[in-house]
């Protein structure tokens, strides 16, 4: 049962891969997903403005324009908020290596009403950065260096970064900034890593920020280790799915032994049911040797019985015999007699004629007598011979029964041989029989202990399981309160847990008294009003917005307005002009259709004339000696020639000076198909065709023939006629 506890071990283990495998797979597909989303926003630019949007669409390829300044700096994740909060909008500017490239830009931007945007010129832009009076108080508590020498970039966009961030330095909180700025007197800008900035000037802008899934700052360094995490995932998926293939084969493998450990068993269990068998077997056997031997002396009896009946029979056989012999002795001398008799009575035949009558009858009488006797004589004779071979037959009987009678009691020897060699073989099997009765009565007892093991190991893991899922209930339960406090205490105290535990008291904590305390503390907070320091800035770029979008509101609501109106000229010019072709082309199909028929009517109607652009086409057709019908109610030849009449009318109408027509005369008989190359040949005097057929009226009437022959395998080519020099 080892092998059963290994197997259980490692299935176990095999589940446990193949969870983890399956968990990674589904990070590693949700991290893929996430990295496409994160490459289509960052080709679609998703977050740019509009206008820096549309001005790098016009400037891809430029060499001259660089990009955003979000693209042109590696901002470490931890000064992600920090950089965002402080350049705002200045992360969109556009770098351009001078300003007469800017200047282009602004150009198509102003032109085409696609908004503003600003540029920052790498000839123009020069840094500014701290004095060393200034860098001195990079030393004081909390300060975490300057913001440009903070992150990477370029060496050749140097200039730009100073400008934007050479006089902004980055502290862990405003705790340690406000000594920073004060000592600075407020000369340069200062930003916390949570986003709060203190302006040069004394301003601050701090709080709650509407923050985007993904910052522009955080896009591309997010896509670096998205690849780089994939990779990562990708190398652990495979080394995980290989030792999941490696324990599948483990575990197959211990399956096998364990099958070929039960198979043992069964064998053996199988070798005690055959030996079982066949000590049964051997009893059978016994039972029936020892009827045999009942049968074989029941048998001797019977033998001894008729060989004594048989000796009685023979006895009366020969007094029948000799009986027999002493009348055929008393016949003789009767036959002698009556011979006798009968010559006396021919002697006295002579003398006593007149007693011939009686003595013929006598004769008669005696002859039939005579006839009788030796008939039973004959019958008798046969009898005795009869009688002979019966007593030849009884002696051979007689012999074949004791010589199976000898055989009978040498086949009795035998079966008693037989027999004690069988009781001997019947207790050795019953020997081999009770051994293997106890190598199984112990190998049952073994494996009643093995299921006994298995079953309790079974409920030790169900209860284990029951455990843990009581436990995990629990976790769940306290997380879920636990989150439900940290939310309260959030949204009523606008404080953190780290910050509440801070806070915590060290005696007993008086409730009424704190929501008191509490309901006066918001009332006074509630009475004191917002407060946002950066209004003004604020208002400043949030009028400039709303300014730029009216203007494009209005100049996109003008732009559908002239476009509408462009698209109703369009319309009512459209359709003016359809009706005039229209009709022109309905008068060339006339005469094409009466000159390809031999005459006819053909006409060409809307079905909605008030809607002409949008309805349809019905056309009528007349063929001579018939009745006016749709195209549909034609024949096939009828309709295509009627298809030739308006492809005619059309090059009537826009005349080409080339054309090519492909087996367009097909479905035509002979005596149309002349009418269309007769037709072609008059028309060939204005345009020029080249017809694909294989039609014999057309081809007379061409000036030239050319074909394509394959004289040898695999080798075409071309055969030309010109038929106008046998005219």
């Amino acid at each position: 049962m080892q092998s059963e506890a290994n197997l259980r071990a490692l299935t176990l283990e095999t589940q446990e891969t193949a969870e983890k495998a399956q968990n990674l797979n589904a990070k590693y597909q949700g991290d893929v997903s996430r990295l496409r989303l994160l490459d289509e926003m960052s080709r679609e630019m998703e977050g740019y403005n509009q206008s820096v949007r549309k001005a790098l669409a016009y400037a891809q390829g430029d060499a001259s324009v660089r990009g955003v300044v979000a693209r042109l700096m590696q901002v470490p994740k931890e000064l992600e908020t920090a950089i965002d909060m402080v350049l705002g909008g200045a992360l969109q500017n556009i770098v351009t290596e001078d300003e007469e490239a800017a200047k282009r830009i602004i150009d198509y931007l102003r032109n085409n009403r696609l908004g503003r945007a600003t540029f920052l010129p790498m000839t123009s832009v020069k840094g500014r950065v701290l004095n060393q009076e200034e860098r001195r108080l990079l030393s004081m508590p909390g300060c975490l260096g300057v913001a440009s020498e903070l992150i990477s970039f370029a060496p050749e966009y140097r200039g730009i970064m100073e400008n934007l961030l050479g006089r902004t330095v980055i502290a862990e909180d405003l705790d340690s900034g406000i000594p920073i700025m004060r000592a600075g007197r407020h000369a340069f800008r200062l930003v916390t890593l949570s986003g709060d900035v203190m302006h040069s000037g004394g301003s601050m802008t701090g709080g709650t920020a509407q923050k985007s899934s993904v910052s522009l700052l955080g896009r591309e360094r997010e896509i670096k280790e998205l690849r780089q995490t994939l990779e990562g995932e990708k190398q652990t998926l495979q080394a995980l799915r290989e030792k999941l293939t490696g324990m599948q084969e483990r575990r197959e493998e211990l399956k096998r032994l364990r099958n070929e450990a039960m198979e043992r068993v069964h064998q053996e269990e199988i070798a005690v049911a055959r030996e079982q068998e066949r000590v049964f077997n051997a009893k059978a056997e016994l039972t029936a040797a020892s009827q045999q031997l009942e049968r074989t002396r029941d048998a001797r009896q019977q033998l001894t019985e008729s060989i004594a009946e048989i000796e009685r029979d023979l006895a009366f056989v020969q007094n029948v015999a000799q009986s027999e012999t002493l009348d055929r002795e008393a016949m003789d001398q009767k036959t002698e007699a009556l011979q006798k008799a009968l010559y006396d009575a021919r002697e006295k035949a002579d003398a006593q004629r007149d007693l011939v009558t009686k003595m013929r009858l006598q004769y008669a009488d005696l002859y039939h007598a005579l006839d009788t006797l030796q008939r039973d004589k004959q019958r008798r004779d046969m009898e005795f011979a009869q009688l002979e071979k019966t007593l030849e037959q009884l002696s051979t009987d007689q012999e074949c029964r004791e010589i199976q009678l000898q055989k009978a009691q040498e086949l009795l020897q035998e079966q008693e041989a037989i027999c004690r060699q069988r009781e001997a073989l019947v207790a050795e099997a019953l020997e081999k029989v009770n051994a293997l009765e106890a190598q199984r009565q112990e190998k049952t007892a073994g494996q009643r202990e093995c299921v006994r093991l298995s079953e309790e190991i079974h409920k030790a893991y169900d209860d284990d399981s029951l455990k843990l899922h009581r436990t995990e209930l629990s976790r769940d339960r306290a997380e879920n309160e636990l989150k439900v406090m940290t939310d309260h205490i959030f949204n009523t105290y606008d404080l953190t847990y780290a910050m509440a535990e801070e806070l915590r008291c060290e005696g007993p904590f008086d409730l009424s008294a704190s929501d008191k305390e509490a309901a006066v503390l918001r009332a006074r907070i509630r009475d004191m009003g917002h407060v946002n320091v950066g209004a003004i800035e604020e208002y400043a770029a949030t009028k400039e917005r709303f300014d730029d979008l009216t203007a494009q509101q209005q100049d996109l609501t003008k732009a559908e307005e002239d476009l509408q109106t462009l698209i109703a000229r369009l319309l009512s010019q459209m359709e003016k002009q359809f009706v005039s072709e229209f009709e022109k082309l309905g008068e060339y199909f006339k005469e094409t259709f009466a000159r390809l028929f031999g005459g006819g009517y053909a006409e060409l109607k809307l079905t909605d004339p008030d809607d002409a652009l949008n309805c349809g086409i019905e056309i009528i057709a007349q063929p001579p000696g018939k009745k006016l019908q749709l195209l549909s109610l034609l024949s096939g030849g009828e309709r295509a020639l009627t298809a030739i009449a308006i492809l005619f009318a059309m090059l009537k109408l826009k005349p080409t000076p080339f054309c090519i027509l492909d087996e367009i005369e097909a479905a035509l008989d002979e005596a149309n198909i002349g009418y269309f190359a007769d037709y072609l040949s008059e028309y060939a005097k204005t345009t020029q065709f080249v017809v694909v057929t294989h039609r014999k009226g057309t081809m007379e009437r061409c000036d030239a023939l050319y074909g394509v022959a394959m004289q040898e395998r695999g080798v075409s080519g071309m055969v030309s006629v010109n038929l106008q020099d046998y005219e």
